[in-house]
C-alpha cells in the first residue's frame, strides 16, 4: 500500500480564499496556481475529486471543458475540450479510477491510467427523443446513475437510469418526475439521494420509492431544524461525507448539512453551515459569502469544501480545519463475508457491500425507447434472492411510425418463468 502524503492546512475552521479565477473575470487560461488570479474559468459549474489523488476535476458548462486544479499547488490544467458536445454534468468513480462526462445525448468515460477516453452510453442507447442529461453519481456495486430527459409525442418524459459500468448494455430505469443537477449514492449504496426544486430526496434502488429528507416540495426558503420546519431553496449540488454521517449540499448562497445521525425530528437536523441566504457577493475570509453556489465537493480527509460559481467564475474553497491528507482509498476488508461482495474495478482494495435485491414487480427495470422499431428491446429483471416466481409483467413500449408521424403504443405480456 502506498504511504499517505499530508499537506498541511494554512486557514483556520470556515475562512474561504478563491484558488482559481477573478471574480466577474470570465476567460479560458490556465495557471500555476502561483497567483489565482492568473488563472482564468469561463462558467465553472460542477466540481469532483478523484480518490487517492489531489485533483480537483471542474466541469465548465458554456465552454464544454474538463479541468483539473492541484488541490496542492492550486495549478489548473485542461484536460478535454469538446468543441462539438455539450458537456452537462460529471463524476468519479469511488476509486479515483475513472471520470465520467454527461453530454446532452451520451455518456463518456476517461480511463486516467491508461489515458483512454470511451463512449459508455451512446445516443443509438438513450434512444430517439432524448433531449438532455442531468447530474452524476456512481455506486460502489458499479452503476452510474443520472437523469434523463426524452421529447416523444409533445411530452417530456423523464427517467432515472442506472447503468452498469461494465456491462453498459444493462440498465435499471427508475420512473422519476424530478430532473436532479445531481445525484449522490448512500454509502451503503441502498439510495440514491438527490435535489430538486426546493427539497431534497431519496430514491430507493429496490423499490423506486422516494421520501423526503430536508424541505418541503413546492415551498421556496431557507429555514433550519427538524425536518418537519426545514425549508430549502435551490440545491444544485449534493455530496456525503466520507462515513456517511452527513450530507452537504449547497442551496442558493449556503452551504448546509442534513446530519443523519439525530432524529429527523431534532432541531440540529438540517442547519446552514456557510454563507447567508441574503448575500449579494462573492468574499473571502473568516466569514464567507457566496453568490449563487454551483458545484460542492469535498476534499480528502474532510480538508476543505471546494465550490463554484459560474456567473462569478471562480472556484473557491472553505476550509474546515484539518490537513489535506492524500492516500490510496482506504480497504473495508481483504476478502468479503458471505453475502457481501466486492465493488467494480481493480481488486487492490476491496469495498464490501449487500448486494441490492430488487424488487420482481418493479416496472422501471427494463431498458426503453430503443431508436428503431424494429429492434427487439434488451429486458433485464434483477430478482435477487426471491424465488418461486410464476410470472413477471412487463410493461412494453414501443415506438412506431405511420405516415411520418411517430406514434407511442403499449402493451402488457406476461412472461412465464
Amino acid at each position: 500500500t502506498e504511504p499517505s502524503v499530508t499537506y498541511p492546512n494554512p486557514d483556520a475552521y470556515g475562512y474561504a480564499r478563491t484558488v482559481a479565477g477573478v471574480d466577474g473575470v470570465k476567460g479560458n487560461v490556465d495557471g500555476d496556481g502561483s497567483d489565482p488570479a492568473l488563472t482564468k474559468l469561463e462558467n465553472p459549474q460542477h466540481l469532483a475529486t478523484l480518490a487517492g489523488t489531489k485533483d480537483l476535476v471542474i466541469m465548465e458548462r458554456e465552454a464544454n471543458n474538463l479541468k483539473i486544479l492541484d488541490m496542492e499547488t492550486n495549478a489548473v490544467t485542461t484536460l478535454f475540450h469538446f468543441p462539438d458536445l455539450a458537456i452537462r454534468a460529471i463524476c468519479t468513480d469511488p476509486r479515483g479510477e475513472f471520470i465520467f462526462m454527461m453530454f446532452a445525448t451520451e455518456i463518456k468515460q476517461y480511463d486516467r491510467a491508461n489515458n483512454v477516453t470511451t463512449t459508455l452510453v451512446s445516443v443509438e442507447q438513450m434512444g430517439a427523443g432524448i433531449v438532455e442529461a442531468r447530474g452524476c453519481a456512481v455506486s460502489k456495486d458499479g452503476y452510474l446513475g443520472t437523469t434523463l430527459v426524452w421529447y416523444i409525442d409533445g411530452a417530456f418524459v423523464k427517467k432515472l437510469w442506472e447503468v452498469e459500468i461494465e456491462n453498459p448494455t444493462n440498465v435499471v430505469v427508475h420512473d422519476f418526475e424530478a430532473v436532479s443537477n445531481d445525484l449522490a449514492y448512500s454509502p451503503d449504496d441502498r439510495y440514491i439521494y438527490f435535489g430538486h426544486t426546493n427539497h431534497i430526496a431519496k430514491l430507493s434502488r429496490a423499490t423506486s420509492e422516494t421520501v423526503v429528507v430536508a424541505g418541503q416540495p413546492g415551498v421556496f426558503g431557507q429555514v433550519d431544524g427538524s425536518l418537519a420546519d426545514s425549508l430549502v431553496a435551490g440545491p444544485s449540488a449534493i455530496i456525503f461525507e466520507g462515513t456517511g454521517r452527513y450530507i452537504y449540499f449547497s442551496d442558493f448562497r449556503t452551504i448546509r448539512r442534513i446530519d443523519l445521525t439525530v432524529p429527523t425530528s431534532d432541531p440540529n437536523y438540517v442547519s446552514t453551515l456557510f454563507g447567508s441566504f441574503d448575500s449579494s457577493q462573492n468574499i473571502d475570509g473568516a466569514q464567507p459569502e457566496f453568490w449563487y453556489l454551483n458545484g460542492l465537493a469535498l476534499a480528502p480527509n474532510d480538508a476543505y469544501f471546494y465550490v463554484s460559481t459560474d456567473s462569478k467564475a471562480t472556484v473557491r474553497r472553505v476550509s474546515l480545519g484539518r490537513d489535506l491528507v492524500i492516500g490510496p482509498p482506504a480497504p473495508t476488508c481483504t476478502a468479503c463475508p458471505a453475502g457481501m461482495t466486492s465493488d467494480f474495478g481493480s481488486t487492490s482494495h476491496l469495498q464490501c457491500f449487500t448486494p441490492i435485491i430488487r424488487a420482481p414487480s418493479m416496472h422501471s427495470t427494463y431498458t426503453e425507447l430503443l431508436p428503431a422499431p424494429h429492434n427487439a428491446s434488451f429486458i433485464r429483471y434483477d430478482l435477487g434472492s426471491v424465488k418461486n416466481i410464476e410470472s413477471v409483467n412487463i410493461l412494453l413500449r414501443g415506438r412506431g411510425e405511420k405516415h411520418g408521424v411517430q406514434r407511442q403504443v403499449s402493451s402488457w405480456n406476461t412472461l412465464k418463468v
